[in-house]
Formats: structure tokens, C-alpha cells, sequence
């Protein structure tokens, strides 16, 4: 099994902005079936404009990590969000557009098989690549 973190609306379908998102949905997915689907209100939209830019990446880590994520799957976001959710050891699709859903059951396999077919909580945590400090080196 693994969380994967994808930003919604109201409708269902996948928020364009990551980063300013109003609401992140967690999907615990195992192959391409969804066993839960948990919508939290996170308010990035406001928060955005509201502190620095150091501070709103940190609450964006923070919650990815309360979530155990393991992949995120967005339309679009910033270099430097990119680069520090690459440096988590995250997995990231990218150009997301539709349902919301329907895009993680299609998406999930090939983020498993991105990370060579084994999921971080199915090896301990660590995703075995050993560059992004989950000590599988």
C-alpha cells in the first residue's frame, strides 16, 4: 500500500495549483485500487500570501509527512516546492488534469513502478534509491 497526495476541488477534479491549493486528498491506493480516500482542508490558498515562502513550504513538508506520502500528483508547481518534495524522496506526476480519482487509479501503478516496483512502506520506509536519505544505501 502507499499515500499518494493529490490536490482537489470542490468537484472532485484535480486543483491546478498545488501550492495554493484549498484542499489535499490522501488516497491509500495498493495496484490501481483506492482503499481510502481522505480529503483534508488545508488552506495553502490562504496561507500562501500569508507567511514567507520558507515557512509555507515548511507546513506543505510538514503535512506530507504526517500523511506518510509517498507520491504526490499535481498539475503544476513551483521549481522550488519541486525540488524540495524530489529531495523528500517523493514520487511526482505532474500535468494532472480531470477527476480526481480516476486520475490516481491510473496514475498508481506507473508511480510503483517508478520506484522500481516496491512502494516505501512496503520496504520499511526506505524507497531504495539511496540518494534521499531513507538510509537504504
Amino acid at each position: 500500500m502507499m499515500n499518494i497526495a493529490i490536490p482537489v476541488t470542490n468537484e472532485g477534479l484535480v486543483d491546478l495549483k498545488w501550492g495554493k491549493a484549498r484542499t489535499v486528498a490522501i488516497a491509500e491506493v495498493e495496484g490501481e485500487d483506492i482503499l481510502s480516500w481522505t480529503e483534508h482542508e488545508v488552506k495553502w490558498d490562504e496561507h500562501h500570501d500569508a507567511v514567507t515562502e520558507g515557512a509555507h513550504h515548511a507546513a506543505i513538508v510538514s503535512f506530507l509527512k504526517e500523511q506518510d506520502v509517498e507520491a504526490v500528483i499535481l498539475n503544476r508547481c513551483g521549481a522550488p516546492m519541486l525540488n524540495t518534495m524530489t529531495k523528500m524522496g517523493l514520487v511526482i506526476a505532474t500535468d494532472a488534469e480531470g477527476d480526481a480519482k480516476d486520475i490516481v487509479a491510473g496514475t498508481a501503478p506507473l508511480i510503483v513502478e517508478a520506484m522500481g516496483g516496491v512502494p516505501m512502506s512496503s520496504n520499511g520506509g526506505g524507497c531504495g534509491c539511496g540518494g534521499c536519505g531513507c538510509g537504504a544505501r
